[in-house]
């Protein structure tokens, strides 16, 4: 079994309960939400790859999406989640699942429209031998509209509260926390599918961007 010293060890535990404690981006653990909130412009699968990037924390992923009803959108997805922080890093697998639903009566603003999501990830980051098991459920808001001035770009804007978990392994010591999440972003067209950009807020400012491929 690999040793290790005392002052690593002080400095993987510092670094990791620090990286618990980070603010979230929608999601922390998948990619952002990045679509219109009307179900019509979506295609009825798809697949999409992307990134959300702060400063000390960095997830790649793969989404799929599949509309089960003309109004609601489901998907899985699976990412990779690096954490660098205090001279240290850890990183691992998250996974999440989850859904958009429109409401097609509720219009917040004239020529918008609005859905509720709701997801469920996990991930377990290792270092050193050790690991942090890290949970998050998130439900928001997302309105969008179909332009963007006098662009061809569609935008969205995402609102919600965040549920957060993380437990230190045989430490025995854990975190929980309820974070408010806010961003948005933009929506492009491509000969396949879409792409999108944009920026989370809570605490901290995360750059998401994606690209979508239409199946069918």
């Amino acid at each position: 079994m690999r040793r290790v010293s005392v002052k690593k060890l002080v400095g993987i535990t510092i670094a990791l309960f620090g990286m618990a404690a980070q603010p979230v981006m929608a999601d922390i653990y998948g990619l952002a939400n990045g679509r219109s909130a009307n179900m019509d412009n979506m295609a009825s699968m798809s697949v999409e790859g992307g990134i959300n990037l702060e400063g000390d924390i960095t997830t790649y992923a793969l989404r799929f999406n599949f509309k089960a009803s003309p109004d609601l959108m489901v998907f899985a997805d699976v990412g990779q989640v690096k954490f660098s922080r205090f001279n240290s890093s850890a990183s691992g697998t998250g996974f999440g699942v989850g859904a958009f639903y429109q409401l097609r009566n509720v219009q917040l603003l004239e020529n918008t429209d609005f859905a509720v999501k709701g997801s469920y990830h996990t991930a377990t980051v290792s270092e050193g031998g050790f690991d942090l098991d890290l949970g998050e459920i998130a439900i928001e808001g997302l309105i969008s509209g179909d332009q963007l001035g006098s662009t061809n770009l569609g935008w969205y804007g995402n609102l919600g509260m965040h549920i957060l978990s993380a437990d230190f392994g045989g430490f025995g010591g854990d975190d929980d926390s309820n974070e408010l999440a806010f961003g948005g972003g933009v929506v492009g067209s491509l000969a396949f599918g879409d792409w999108y950009a944009g920026i989370d807020f809570i605490d901290e400012m995360f750059l998401v961007a994606g690209i979508r491929y239409n199946l069918q």
